[in-house]
């Protein structure tokens, strides 16, 4: 199944809440970095996340922890060469044997062209007759 979501093009996470070591596979670290060393922990991941949109992260993530819900957020991570790019991270918590949250795990996806394309359809509908209703990009 790995296989499959990696020749997708989707990353996949794991966080230890014990701990907060993060666990990606290689198209997550990827996706994350750029190529760059991949984050060893969820607050190294966090850090990577763009400063306007670190916290909405960081509180959906937060709340699937503590609630055991699932959550799914768009956000720009910027590289460590400096490049930003839009991700969608989904997830929601693991519990162990005794039936606490153990971790978050979910999936990592690239969403730079849908966003462009939102983006492109804000510019169109802004710019032309109040009746024209763009394409819905989600």
């Amino acid at each position: 199944m790995l296989r499959a979501l990696e020749e997708a093009g989707i990353g996949t996470w794991e966080v230890d809440l014990r701990t907060y070591a993060l666990t990606l596979s290689h198209v997550g670290a990827e996706l994350l970095t750029g190529g760059g060393d991949p984050p060893a922990a969820w607050f190294d991941l966090l850090a990577l996340a763009h400063p306007d949109d670190r916290r909405r992260l960081s509180d959906a993530m937060d709340m699937s922890a503590r609630t055991g819900g699932k959550f799914d957020r768009d956000y720009r991570a910027v590289a460590p060469n400096g490049k930003v790019h839009w991700l969608r991270q989904r997830g929601g918590v693991f519990l162990d044997d005794q039936g606490h949250p153990a971790g978050l795990r979910g999936v990592l996806l690239d969403i730079d062209e849908s966003k462009l394309l939102e983006v492109r359809c804000e510019r169109v509908k802004n710019t032309s007759n109040p009746s024209f209703k763009p394409c819905r990009t989600r």
